[in-house]
């Protein structure tokens, strides 16, 4: 197994010793593995570029993001730190847009992948200022998911967001069906 996806792994590990102990950990502590999880996640695709990525790595990563992602969210949830509508709305957008990217990629020869990523696509979920609203934005639903709850005004912008990345994937299966 290669250390990008070794990486991706431990991050599994480090979400389920979290979320069994983080009733009992301070602010602080929650926060700061939470953090580490992320940047682990953060560290991964650029180790995984410079030492040879493969789609099974690009598969198990995104699956592992989204474990993760949901985790969090289903932990929140229990709590009544967000709302069960913006629980629901946003694991189903991670499944369909995850499905959706998978499908095409499977359906497609290479030259129809690069073609995929078109230049709004890249505009939206690969640009750099799309990845920094997008980590802030993630940041700040466990960092409030954490306090004290997520304000509804953040989960309404989180949703909008996300769907608004995931469209251009999704109206493309929607063509090839």
């Amino acid at each position: 197994m290669k250390f990008a996806n070794t990486a991706s792994t431990f991050r599994l590990l480090i979400l389920a010793v979290h979320l069994s102990l983080a009733s009992q950990l301070s602010l602080t502590a929650n926060l700061t593995i939470a953090f580490v999880n992320y940047l682990i996640d953060l560290l991964d695709g650029p180790i995984a570029r410079k030492f040879g990525s493969t789609s099974y790595g690009g598969f198990l990563d995104l699956s592992i993001d989204r474990i993760v992602d949901i985790s969090y969210l289903a932990y929140f949830l229990t709590l009544d730190r967000i709302s069960l509508g913006f629980f629901v709305l946003l694991t189903a957008r991670h499944i369909f847009y995850d499905f959706a990217m998978h499908f095409e990629m499977v359906l497609k020869t290479k030259q129809q992948q690069k073609d995929i990523m078109s230049k709004v696509h890249k505009l939206i979920y690969t640009s750099g200022a799309s990845r920094i609203l997008n980590a802030f934005a993630k940041a700040s639903i466990v960092f409030f998911g954490f306090v004290s709850g997520v304000p509804v005004w953040l989960q309404v912008f989180f949703l909008g967001w996300t769907y608004v990345r995931a469209m251009p994937a999704i109206i493309r299966v929607f063509k090839l069906l």
